[in-house]
Parts: C-alpha cells; structure tokens; sequence
C-alpha cells in the first residue's frame, strides 16, 4: 500500500516537472535555484495574511475576501483539530504533523520568494499551495481519527463544529454570488437587484447550497453518537419486597 503510493506520488513530479519544463512560465523551467530568491524571502513572509485569507476564501479575480468573522471561524477550527490531533497523537505521528507544518510554510516562502525573485514579480497564490497545505488538516485529522477514543470528554462539541463549518459554507458561497450579482460593494440583500443571474435564479441556487451544508451538518449527529462498544447497557433495578408470613 505505502509503496503503491510512494510511486504514484514520485511518478506525479516526475510528471509534474516535465510538463513544467516544457509548457511552463520560465520561472517553472529554470527553478528557484535561477534566481537570488533569498533576497525577496523577507517579502515573502510578508505574503503570509494573504495567502491565509486566500486559503479560506478569496473570490472573483481574488478581489472579494471571505469575511473576516468567517476567516477567524474557520481558523478556529483548523487550530482546534491541530491541538487535539498533538493532544492525543504519538511522537511519531506528531513529528510527522510537524513536518507537514514546516513543509508548508517552507513552500510558501520559496515560491513566494520565487516569483518575486523572477522576471515577472508576480506574487505566490495560495492555489498554488494546495498540495503543500492541504496534507496539514488531512494529517491532523487521520490522527485525531486514529485516536478518538481519547476524545470521549469533547465529542459533545463535535456537533457543533459540523454546523459552524455548514454555515460557513452557505457564507462563502453567498459572499461568492453576491460578488457576480452586484459586485463586492453591492447590496447585502441582492437578488432584486441583480444585475448577472445564473439559470434558474439566486434563489434556487441558495437554496441547493443550503441543502448540501445541512448534509454536513446531519454527518454530526453520526460522528457523535457513542459507538456500539461505547453504549453502556444497563438494566433498571426493581425494588422487590418480600413478605413476611
């Protein structure tokens, strides 16, 4: 299993490279190791607060951010699935975590640096981390998967971290269409004054989008139910008297 997927993974940026190498930009064809990228890194960790708001949630031509209410929720939750996964984690599997951390921010200062570095000057979009950023809540969460009988105190709270991440969802995806209706300075309440409406209306569309977050939402009673050899069965005590003759 482990060696089928180390292939696929070494055959992916093999591919990856080659494909660069010949339809890529020419930062993509040269590599970082072309360009005094270290000069730029300091601009680099400049770029961190957007990429973050990216991650989350930046619409348009990356011009309508998520709110920041709902950024901040949606890192809470992100932290919160980090602390546990470290809480009941092994060594193993939290040095592992920890590699991916650094991983990740080490790949966001040298493409950042990068592309600042290059004839271009363009600035690192959080898209192109997604294959780096994306393995962080992936791990955390098989971790804390592996290891949720020790979680049994918290699981009351798993309900509700499935319904915040619904209703983010409806967010952004309402803070998305309100951009392509009326623009990211338009009315808060749009669909009369719409001036792009996709087929069928708004209304619909939100409608569908409700329904599939309630989807995410009902995984949470089953997420948090007690397992079957977690249900104590217990019988209730009858009081018996006897009589005396």
């Amino acid at each position: 299993m482990y060696a089928t997927t180390a292939s696929a993974l070494v055959g992916a940026i093999v591919l990856n490279r080659v494909w660069e190498s010949t339809y890529g930009t020419e930062a993509t064809q040269r590599g970082p190791l072309a360009y005094d990228w270290a000069d730029k890194s300091n601009e680099a960790f400049s770029q961190f607060w957007r990429l973050a708001r990216e991650w989350v949630g930046s619409f348009g031509f990356l011009d309508t951010a998520i709110p920041v209410w709902a950024f901040l929720a949606w890192g809470s939750i992100g932290v919160a699935l980090l602390v546990a996964a470290v809480a009941v984690g092994r060594a193993r599997e939290r040095l592992t975590l920890m590699a991916a951390l650094v991983a990740g921010a080490s790949a966001a200062i040298l493409m950042s640096a990068t592309l600042k570095a290059g004839e271009l000057g363009g600035d690192v979009q959080a898209r192109h981390l997604l294959p780096f950023l994306v393995l962080i809540p992936l791990l955390a969460g098989e971790i804390v998967a592996r290891h949720h009988d020790r979680l049994r105190r918290v699981r009351v709270a798993v309900p509700a971290i499935f319904v915040l991440a619904a209703v983010l969802q409806v967010v952004a995806w309402y803070w998305n269409a309100r951009r392509h209706a009326v623009g990211s300075d338009g009315p808060l309440l749009f669909f009369s004054e719409a001036e792009w409406a996709p087929p069928l209306g708004w209304a619909l569309w939100l409608a569908v989008a409700i329904v599939g977050a309630s989807m995410i939402a009902a995984v949470a009673s089953a997420v948090a139910a007690p397992t079957g050899s977690e249900r104590v069965l217990t019988t209730p005590r009858r009081r018996t008297s006897a009589r005396l003759r």
